[in-house]
């Protein structure tokens, strides 16, 4: 378990960036105003109206689909290692589904729905189903170990990388179909900030960022479609220098509310008894 949080941490918390959640404002127009705005002069002013409104459109929602793919490598002693990673998620008001695939670690897939927790596991061969009636804050409760602040939350959270300082030296890449903003921080601090911790874990030592960058795409309704993170670090492992490369290739739909329905063969699930502390997710 304690790998799949480190994983499914990293892949999610690109999330926390883009504050993907629900609010009531309508904002569309404003998103567009500015997409057209950068197009004809993307100066850093038009370029944070543009990101402030789409980012404000990505809250105005009542459920959005959300997939991200890592590749994640190690260098050590001119051997290097290397492991791709998924998750795929459809968040609406009354349920969720996630399906993670975390390569020879295993796979996951939960469904909430209708009052059930529907929990499938690949790993070492062996497959486990199993449900559980439970109510919605009570995944809440569970899954915060797992998910990042505001993966939850009914309003704002805010971005400690596309602000206004940040997108003075943001480049800006525009074509017929989007508009790509990439940051590049020259003060790491608020990247480490925000992953450090989870890339120690990963790493399995102390890391120090060397280069860091996030882009988003935003297509011409002032939607965003897409983004990149990408990390680089160096770490001291048992004496060994290790050179750690993370990068997470996200998708996002926040026009289209998804159904989210049980699996097809629910019935065969296995019941669990629902554990005042703890919701059973295979471990993997």
């Amino acid at each position: 378990m304690k790998k799949l949080s480190l994983v499914l941490s990293l892949l999610l918390s690109v999330l926390c960036v883009f504050a993907f959640s629900s609010c009531n404002n309508s904002p569309d127009a404003q998103a567009v105003k500015y997409q057209n705005a950068v197009r004809a002069n993307p100066t850093p002013e038009n370029v944070y109206n543009l990101v402030s409104a789409s980012r404000e459109k990505a809250k105005d929602v009542k459920g959005y689909s959300f997939s991200a793919d890592a590749d994640i490598s190690f260098s050590m002693g001119g051997i290097k290692t290397s492991v791709t990673m998924s998750v795929e998620e459809k968040i609406s008001e009354s349920g969720l589904y996630a399906k993670i695939n975390l390569a020879e670690l295993g796979k996951a897939e939960i469904t909430y729905v209708d009052g059930v927790l529907y929990m499938r596991g690949e790993a070492d061969g062996e497959t486990v189903k199993q449900k559980s009636t439970v109510s919605m804050e009570d995944v809440k409760k569970q899954f915060s170990e797992v998910l990042p602040d505001g993966f939850f939350a009914n309003g704002d959270t805010d971005s400690l990388l596309f602000t206004k300082e940040a997108l003075e030296k943001a480049y800006v890449d525009i074509n017929d179909n989007d508009i790509t903003i990439t940051v590049t921080p020259d003060d790491l601090k608020e990247i480490n900030d925000l992953f450090g911790e989870l890339l120690n874990s990963l790493s399995g030592g102390d890391m120090t960022l060397t280069d860091a960058s996030i882009s988003i795409v935003i297509d011409k309704k002032g939607t965003i479609t897409g983004g990149k993170l990408e990390l680089s670090g160096d770490a001291n492992m048992s004496g060994n220098n290790v050179k750690m490369d993370v990068s997470v290739d996200f998708k996002s739909d926040i026009t289209t509310v998804p159904v989210i329905t049980a699996p097809a063969d629910a019935d065969k699930d296995e019941e669990t008894t629902l554990d005042e502390e703890e919701i059973p997710i295979p471990s993997l």
